[in-house]
Order: C-alpha cells, then sequence, then structure tokens
C-alpha cells in the first residue's frame, strides 16, 4: 500500500511539474554571435538592438544576450500598392504593435520601463519595393536596460 502511494504521489508530482513548471525557452533565429549595422529594412523578429542608433535608418543589432534598448518583435508589410503616408502608417503602427508586443512579453516581466515603437519605410522606400514595417519592444526611458529575449522567453528588464 505504502509503495503504491508513494508511486502514485511521485505520477501526480510529475505531472503537474510538466503542466506548472517552467517554460521552456524558444528559439530565436533574429538572435546574432557579434554586433553589426543593419538598416531599419534588414530588421527581422527576434534581433536586439543598442538603443543610441548610429543613424535614422540603421541600427546597431546586438546579441541578446547582451544589454540593449530594443527587440523586434514582429515584421509586416502594410496593404496596398500606393504609399499610405507617415500618419496612416503611424496610425496602423501604434494599433498593431500595441498588440504583437503585448503578445511577446513573458509572463512575470516588469513591463513598468518598456514601451512600443515601429519604424516604416519613407515614400522612397516604399518606392523601391522596401515596404517593411517592424514593431519594436523599447526601454522606455531609452537606456540599454534590457538582457534576453521576449521572443526567446528569457527576457529581463533592469
Amino acid at each position: 500500500v505504502v509503495v503504491g502511494a508513494v508511486s502514485f504521489l511521485t505520477i501526480i508530482g510529475l505531472v503537474l511539474w510538466a503542466v506548472f513548471g517552467p517554460t521552456p525557452l524558444r528559439e530565436n533565429k533574429g538572435d546574432t554571435d557579434s554586433e553589426r549595422t543593419v538598416s531599419h529594412q534588414e530588421l527581422a523578429v527576434g534581433n536586439c538592438l543598442l538603443a543610441d542608433q548610429p543613424s535614422e535608418f540603421e541600427a546597431t543589432h546586438v546579441p541578446c544576450s547582451q544589454e540593449h534598448g530594443a527587440e523586434v518583435v514582429s515584421v509586416y508589410q502594410p496593404d496596398g500598392a500606393l504609399f499610405p503616408g507617415e500618419d496612416a502608417m503611424w496610425q496602423e503602427a501604434s494599433d498593431r504593435c500595441s498588440t504583437d508586443a503585448s503578445n511577446a512579453i513573458p509572463q512575470g516581466v516588469d513591463t513598468t520601463n518598456l514601451s512600443i515603437s515601429a519604424t516604416f519605410p519613407t515614400e522612397e522606400d516604399w518606392a523601391a519595393g522596401h515596404m517593411n514595417v517592424s514593431c519594436l519592444l523599447v526601454t522606455a526611458d531609452g537606456d540599454n536596460s534590457m538582457t534576453g529575449s521576449a521572443t526567446r522567453g528569457d527576457l529581463e528588464v533592469n
């Protein structure tokens, strides 16, 4: 009877741990092993970026294990063949990026110092066929206080 009870409790414990135990990390294909400069049109989901950008149209992509100030949480192309204008793109990006960032943040992460941002194409970019809008999870105060990755599930904000 004792052996049966211990076996039963062990099985229940294993089932509970499997259901409520630690969340496994997801793959982050956008991470890198070394620092590099990328254009805003090259950004991909999971890219971790320094807060201090080299220029308006470039970003410094760093390993997510390093302190950084932003992470790309989604990339999409707006509908339509004609350039919708910056105001319309910013409005669409605000709505979509809010949802995408909320879905990306792992449970338990303090979001007090987090905000959203977006990069989107200029009219010239659009005419050249570069239509990507990137949604970014950023530190609200513009510092490099993030480590880990929302995409991978191990994001921490200092």
